[in-house]
């Protein structure tokens, strides 16, 4: 029977995983993405369309060809075939459910796996085919716990591994929590966000990390640049404040990158607060403001140091929390004080053979960035499938963090990025000015497989 290499979430660092695994793996294993969203969310994309209107679908991307087409006809990566010659024996499956338990050995999702929430990946010369639906049917059939009596229900929704990748990423902060799982109730999310954000007069923004600093800049440029008029919503004037609780902004990185947030901030009239915190509001006092449409709801926000910020919206940008429920349950000294994986360079969970972690849930001395859960999830993937070949512990390679790096946009148009280029050892800062206020969607959606002509699927 074909053995599963599960990855738990499909996103940046588990999407790379993923595609790897598929194009590696031999005809023994096959790769099985276990993710609770119907679509994959471009996190990067939110900030912006969750101020901006008209372009809130552009950011879930359909996974439906995500291992399909080119990928398996250039690389043969599903090559093992079914008795009857016609069928890869491990064509990848993707199965939409929210993972509930791990253990030594399987997963347990929160329904049963079901041809409504499954896709099974066949390659473009299997699908069509004759006996297609039989063979999907018996592949969903094989790839849960088969039950050993009629009571046992929760066979149905336990899928056992050989071996995991955990790359579940972070909590959002508040200002990103959305709770849907479908791209009907995120694209609702921010087109609500869009139009709360326009209501309001007085905005404060409540932390200074990268998607604090997009959403204060986006706001103000938006609706206090007249250039921007045609595409903003009806809605007064902004006056923003951004509170920061360091002395500068993105301490990390160079001070280059500080002086020139700084001064753009300055350029757009945003209040800057630096060296102190909010004190957040109650959950009840945000919600007043966000859903009040007709009469704005005003509250004096303190800060730590005894500022008083009058604000009829505050965006909560802090709070990014790991989600590493599941391990805590199953495997508690795998974890940091944060709750963090704590990971060996190989990207393997600390005394946990089975069970590799990549992206911003893993400690790995990295930045939490897309590109860092990119290069981890390589490794994790090239090592699995070394491992599945029955390769030597001293055969595995090793993670070697980059330095830190990143790219933060500063209005419509404008950004600033600390990079690496070629040739240069040492990273450099470089701002620009030719954005696109939809972003670079249409790249994003290519490289997941997915048909850019009708963003609305």
């Amino acid at each position: 029977m074909v053995k599963n290499v599960i990855v738990l979430g499909g996103a940046y660092g588990g999407g790379r995983a993923a595609r790897l695994l598929a194009q590696g793996l031999p005809k023994t294993h096959r790769v099985v993405i276990v993710d609770k969203n119907d679509h994959f969310n471009h996190l990067y994309l939110f900030p912006r369309y969750g101020v901006v209107p008209g372009h809130a679908d552009k950011a879930f991307i359909p996974d439906l060809d995500f291992f399909n087409g080119p990928l398996f006809a250039q690389t043969g990566a599903v090559s093992g075939q079914s008795a009857d010659d016609s069928f890869p024996v491990n064509a990848p499956i993707i199965v939409h459910a929210t993972a509930t338990k791990i253990t030594h050995g399987f997963i347990e999702v929160d329904e049963d796996v079901t041809a409504n929430n499954t896709t099974v990946c066949l390659a473009d010369l299997a699908e069509g085919r004759a006996g297609a639906s039989s063979h999907t049917d018996a592949m969903r059939k094989s790839l849960t716990v088969q039950p050993r009596s009629a009571k046992d229900v929760l066979a149905r929704r336990r899928i056992p591994y050989d071996y995991l990748v955990y790359a579940t990423g972070c909590e959002m902060p508040r200002a990103l929590a959305m709770d849907g799982r479908t791209k009907e109730k995120g694209v609702n999310y921010l087109n609500v966000q869009c139009e709360t954000i326009a209501r309001a007069k007085n905005i404060l923004v409540a932390g200074a990390g990268a998607l604090g600093i997009q959403y204060a800049t986006d706001i103000a440029e938006l609706y206090n640049n007249p250039a921007y008029a045609s595409i903003r919503p009806a809605g007064p004037s902004k006056n923003i404040t951004i509170v920061h609780s360091r002395p500068r902004f993105l301490p990390i990185y160079k001070t280059a990158m500080h002086d020139a947030i700084l001064k753009r901030m300055d350029d757009l009239g945003v209040n800057v607060v630096l060296d102190d915190r909010v004190e957040v509001p109650s959950e009840d006092i945000l919600r007043k403001m966000e859903a009040n449409s007709r009469r704005r709801y005003t509250h004096t926000v303190r800060t730590r140091k005894g500022k008083e910020i009058e604000a009829d919206l505050v965006l909560v940008c802090t709070g990014q929390k790991p989600n590493s429920q599941l391990l805590r349950k199953f495997a508690p000294d795998s974890l940091d004080e944060w709750g963090f994986v704590r990971t060996e360079k190989t990207m393997r969970a600390h005394e946990l053979p089975k069970v590799f972690a990549v992206g911003d849930v893993a400690e790995a001395g990295a930045v939490k960035a897309g590109h860092t859960a990119w290069n981890m999830g390589t490794i994790a993937a090239d090592n699995i499938i070394a491992l599945v070949k029955g390769a030597d512990e001293k055969e595995l390679q090793h993670y070697t963090p980059t330095p830190p790096m990143i790219k933060v946009t500063l209005g419509m148009q404008h950004g600033v990025a600390e990079t690496l280029k070629a040739g240069v050892a040492e990273t450099v800062v470089v701002e620009s000015e030719d954005g696109l206020v939809e972003g670079h969607w249409e790249i994003i959606w290519r490289s997941r497989g997915a048909d850019p002509t009708d963003p609305s699927r």
